[in-house]
């Protein structure tokens, strides 16, 4: 009697499973379809080289640059490369809220940091950036395979 029940809920769990949506590119590598740019003015020169996203610090730029999706994503996987060159400050903002304009930074909400510093390396460290300065979600301190991951000057 439990095999017959098993396979029925089996077979009626296997649509949920097919319905799942397709994985798709954020980004065409090309052009800046489907993208914004959010910060004030002088924002950092935005373009498209060599099929990467690509910003560059411009002088007396008030506030970060961001590069934003024009769509909002619910649930989701992001995976991608980076390459920083420089020390600058970066990192991958997910869950956003926009600001109003004269805001210090444009967007809040959580970062995935990449981390140009040889000593913390603490790339891949995710924290709240909702205007509460950083708060740490979770640290890589004492995480030394998670700290030795980002290989800089790489991708």
């Amino acid at each position: 009697m439990n095999r017959p029940l098993v396979t029925l809920l089996l077979f009626s769990a296997a649509p949920s499973f097919a319905a799942e949506p397709p994985w798709r590119d954020l980004f065409n590598g090309r052009d800046l379809a489907g993208w914004r740019i959010v910060g004030a003015e002088p924002k950092a020169r935005t373009y498209v080289e060599d099929g990467a996203l690509t910003g560059h610090m411009v002088r007396g730029t008030p506030e970060h640059t961001f590069f934003c999706t024009q769509e909002s994503f619910g649930d989701f996987i992001l995976e991608l490369e980076c390459f920083q060159a420089g020390g600058f400050n970066t990192g991958i903002l997910f869950r956003c809220l926009e600001t109003d304009a004269g805001a210090s930074v444009r967007l809040h909400g959580y970062q995935v940091k990449i981390d140009p510093s040889a000593t913390r390396r603490w790339t891949g460290g995710i924290f709240d950036d909702y205007g509460r300065n950083w708060l740490w979600l979770q640290t890589l301190e004492g995480d030394d395979r998670a700290r030795s991951a980002y290989r800089f000057n790489e991708w």
